[in-house]
């Protein structure tokens, strides 16, 4: 499903990001952690921006890593 990444919240705003992750990335995220469910949400959020970097009413932020990203914060960091 393709997602209008634009139309956030008043309170959030995409203030960096990088291309979507490869239908290739998104396997390899998917054979990584076998058995875990992903949610199609963040699958059909990371298609189309990696690494996103989202302003939260003008004062902290949440970054949603790319298939790549989340993979290797995971082996680094157990998370």
């Amino acid at each position: 499903m393709k997602i209008d990444i634009v139309k956030f919240h008043a309170d959030f705003k995409l203030e960096a990001n990088n291309p979507g992750s490869s239908n290739e990335e998104i396997i390899d995220l998917k054979t990584h952690f076998n058995g875990i469910a992903i949610p199609n949400d963040y699958i059909d959020f990371i298609s189309e921006v990696s690494d996103a970097e989202i302003l939260v009413q003008g004062g902290s932020y949440i970054r949603i890593w790319g298939a790549s990203g989340c993979i290797e914060m995971n082996d680094s960091y157990f998370i």
